[in-house]
């Protein structure tokens, strides 16, 4: 077994591929993702993982892919490449419509070659054989592969002597079943077939009353087909136009067969790009329902995994959520890592997890993990997970290790992968960890990406003290004892033995003296150990919560940012709205003036038409002040007015939420302090702050409110498909509100293409809603219309 092979074995690559094969569609193509394997070539690799992910694209995104099962004509070709031979009917039509089905693909992506470059050239080979399949078809029937009448019009008018000679041939046979029913001498009084030719069933005491020959009798015995003597001349004629029917069938085929062997190469060449297509098809449906991505290659010895789970524990129990992701990195920052834990922790699954999806990125596969999973090109992957004693080779579990680790040692390169699951056990447990330690710092000199599993605790302090290699441990809950099977980078992992067995119940003064025995140097660190998860995981929940918070409140200042340029907006029309008020106020009173002007000439100025104009002018004057009274009030209204100056380290209250805080520094250039509100700071104008009075704590007033509650982060984009008509609406009506309070411009509501009833109701939701600013169908990069992209109002 090649030192590949057994990687793969370990590693359970074998049980994945039997998951894979019932994908293909085709022998051919089963057969090829069995024998798939690590691509030597790095050009090749990132060829078939760009195919594959186009497929996946077209199966998400685009039309019906038409490919469907396909036997395997390769046995037909070869048997058509030697002169003389024939293809039966069945073979013909076999090999018609194979050739058929890849001139179908090759239409599929006629104008959707853009999107799809590498397929496109994948499928640039294939041949049209239109007519091939017209002169086919033409002469055998696809479904009964019988030669049809038409094929030729000698073949035409052979069967047709045929059926006239037996219809002959039958009414003297049915003359002569009359007759010798009469006489008593049949066993059933019908003619029938035998070897191809008429006879009577005669009963076997009369059978030397009815010359003719015998064709045999009945399992009983009692009943002999013979064939009369006066039949002889009419069945000899019709073998002897049925031979001359086989004849003109065999120069028909022979015919066809000659037009297969003159297309051999192009024949070939369609079928291999149809095995091809169905090989990615299958690892494309495979990516699908596995939810997989394409890895980013790298040729630094990188391996990054996002959210990346187990593909086998995926396919056992069909649902994401039940399979605890891994986030991992190595190969950036450190070359080797000591990962360590309590048993069943998940060391192991981690450990073959990320080997699989190594393996399986190299092999040409999508891996299981989020976008952005970056995949070293390791030229070999060296796994040694299990124990593998030999009671035939006389090996011990700790011989069969040393061994393995001999190999690794040998081979193993600044390129290659080394995974090995509890290293340094077997033996004694000091010379053990030496053993361990001593290889690693090999392998970490070469430069060499190792990840390792174990319970010494001499290898956490070597992982902590030694350049380019990293502790790492598997998580796990202080305080129920159970395992959350997530890994920590950069901490390393207690055993919990003393923990776990006073929990089952093991004597307290037992577990002391055990305590005892290890050393309070050794106990003191364990405990450390255990502090520090605790720590850990009280921080991941404290950085999980502020996260939330953070998300929230950016959401807010957001909405903030927005209310302040629509009240500028406001503050604008308003000045303009006044502008053009008193422009013609001003008009009206010019106007005023020259009409009193007018009539005072033309009065001669008039004592009491001079006193009309003067109250008509002071009328005008106090409408004048009026106006402008009013439009200085609103503009006091706007600007708010702070009671006194604010001073560093004063509550104050934020009026325009109704928040409380206290000032942290001096105003800025813009007229900005920072203000603590709760556990949240932020800078806000000094202009709507007012001093607390009283040391009473100001309610919020209604409207907008600022204290920060604990909610789940929003996402872009909302996922409704399944759902019904009536839970989607619900969703989608929750979802705005979520999305309008983070501060969203813009969101993907993601309903399928199904049979677009879904799709329909949403937009006719949408079309109500006061918050949707604007909707529209998804481009085929944003999903098609399997999505609906809205814009939301400020």
């Amino acid at each position: 077994m090649s030192d590949w092979e057994e990687t793969l074995r370990t590693l359970e690559f074998d049980r994945l591929l039997e998951h894979l094969e019932p994908y293909a569609l085709s022998e051919p193509g089963a057969a090829e993702l069995r024998a798939c394997r690590p691509f030597d070539d790095s050009e090749a690799l990132r060829r078939e993982q760009a195919l594959v992910s186009e497929m996946r694209r077209v199966l998400d995104f685009d039309d019906p892919f038409p490919i469907d099962a396909f036997p395997d004509i390769r046995p037909h070709l070869r048997k058509a490449s030697i002169e003389d031979n024939l293809l039966s009917p069945k073979e013909l039509v076999e090999v018609s419509t194979t050739a058929t089905l890849a001139t179908t693909l090759r239409k599929y992506f006629r104008g959707k070659l853009d999107r799809y470059p590498a397929l496109a050239e994948l499928i640039e080979p294939v041949a049209s054989f239109a007519w091939l399949h017209k002169e086919i078809t033409y002469a055998i029937d696809l479904k009964t592969y019988e030669v049809l009448d038409r094929a030729s019009p000698d073949l035409a008018r052979v069967r047709k002597q045929i059926v006239s000679t037996q219809e002959h041939a039958r009414r003297r046979m049915e003359a002569l079943q009359r007759e010798l029913a009469r006489q008593g001498l049949l066993q059933e009084d019908l003619v029938t077939l035998r070897d191809g030719r008429l006879v009577l069933m005669v009963k076997e005491e009369h059978r030397n009353k009815v010359p003719g020959l015998i064709h045999g009798h009945s399992a009983s015995g009692q009943s002999y087909f013979i064939e009369p003597v006066e039949a002889f001349e009419l069945n000899n004629r019709v073998q002897e136009l049925r031979v001359q029917e086989q004849r003109e069938i065999e120069r028909i085929l022979k015919r066809l067969t000659a037009l297969v062997r003159g297309e051999l190469p192009g024949l070939e060449q369609n079928f291999k790009v149809l095995v091809a297509l169905d090989r990615l098809h299958a690892k494309a449906r495979f990516s699908q329902d596995l939810q997989a991505t394409e890895p980013v290659f790298n040729t630094h010895g990188r391996i990054r995994l996002l959210q990346g789970r187990h593909p086998l524990l995926l396919l056992r129990w069909k649902d994401p959520k039940r399979v605890v992701p891994l986030d991992l990195d190595l190969g950036e920052n450190f070359t080797t890592l000591v990962v360590t834990g309590p048993n069943a922790g998940g060391k192991t699954v981690a450990l073959k997890t990320v080997g699989l999806l190594t393996v399986m990125a190299l092999s040409g596969l999508h891996i299981t993990a989020t976008m952005g999973s970056e995949i070293a090109l390791v030229d070999r992957v060296f796994a040694d997970i299990g124990d593998e004693q030999s009671v035939e080779m006389d090996l011990s579990t700790f011989s069969s290790r040393i061994r393995k680790l001999k190999s690794i040692l040998d081979e193993a390169t600044a390129d290659s992968l080394v995974l090995v699951d509890e290293i340094g056990t077997g033996t004694d447990p000091e010379e053990g960890a030496a053993l361990a330690m001593a290889v690693l710092e090999e392998l970490t000199r070469r430069g060499t990406r190792t990840m390792v599993t174990t319970h010494h605790g001499a290898l956490k302090a070597f992982a902590h003290e030694t350049p380019g290699v990293e502790n790492g441990s598997m998580e796990f809950d202080a305080e129920t004892l159970q395992p959350t099977y997530r890994f920590r980078s950069g901490v390393p992992g207690s055993s919990y033995a003393f923990e776990i067995a006073e929990r089952l119940g093991l004597p307290e003064e037992l577990i002391e003296r055990a305590r005892a025995f290890v050393g309070e140097e050794k106990h003191r660190l364990e405990r450390l150990i255990v502090d520090l998860e605790r720590r850990i995981q009280d921080l991941d929940e404290r950085s999980r919560k502020l996260s939330i918070r953070e998300s929230e409140l950016e959401g807010l200042v957001k909405l903030y940012r927005q209310k302040v340029e629509e009240l500028k907006r406001e503050e604008k029309a308003r000045k303009k709205q006044a502008l053009e008020e008193a422009d013609e106020i001003l008009r009206k009173a010019n106007a005023l003036v020259e009409r009193t002007i007018r009539e005072i000439r033309e009065t001669q100025a008039e004592r009491q038409a001079v006193r009309a104009a003067r109250e008509e002018l002071e009328q005008q004057r106090r409408r004048t002040r009026e106006l402008l009274e009013s439009f200085r009030k609103e503009e006091q209204v706007q600007q708010p007015q702070v009671s006194r100056p604010v001073a560093v380290g004063e509550e104050v209250v934020w009026k325009k939420f109704g928040t409380e805080g206290r000032v942290l520094d001096e105003p800025d250039e813009d007229g900005r302090v920072l203000l603590e509100a709760g556990s949240v700071k932020m800078r806000v104008p000094v202009s709507e702050l007012e001093v607390k009075s009283g040391g009473k704590k100001r309610r919020s007033r209604g409207g907008s409110r600022f204290a920060l509650e604990t909610a789940p982060s929003v996402r872009d984009e909302l996922d409704i498909r399944g759902l019904t008509v009536e839970e989607a609406l619900e969703q989608v009506d929750r979802y705005l509100d979520a999305a309008v309070l983070a501060g969203f411009e813009q969101v993907r509501i993601i309903h399928g293409k199904g049979t677009g009833k879904l799709r329909e109701q949403i937009r006719r939701y949408l079309q109500k809603d006061p918050r949707v600013l604007s909707y529209r169908l998804g481009t085929w990069e944003e999903g098609d219309i399997g999505v609906t992209i809205v814009e939301l109002k400020p």
